[in-house]
């Protein structure tokens, strides 16, 4: 079974390298959303730009400042709901 990289490297909020990128579904200057090995990953900020893309490599530079990064796994909430409901 191949086992699947995917790292952060975040540099004073001002420099973020991913490895693991399949694929950058949507950017602007204010959000990425980058598909990973470990799902989607929302990187939110100010003046967010591309500095390098090795879609052979798996590979992504951000640079700007960045506020917050965040995985959206929907399997992983659609359980949390579940069990919410039973527990509630």
């Amino acid at each position: 079974m191949e086992q699947k990289i995917h790292q952060l490297f975040l540099k004073d909020r001002k420099s973020l390298e991913i490895t693991g990128v399949k694929k950058i579904e949507s950017l602007n200057e204010e959000e990425f959303i980058v598909e990973t090995e470990l799902g989607l990953m929302s990187i939110l900020g100010r003046e967010l730009e591309m500095r390098n893309l090795d879609v052979d490599k798996g590979e992504l530079q951000i640079k700007g400042y960045i506020t917050m990064i965040e995985y959206k796994d929907h399997q992983v909430s659609a359980s949390k709901s579940m069990f919410s409901k039973l527990f509630k």
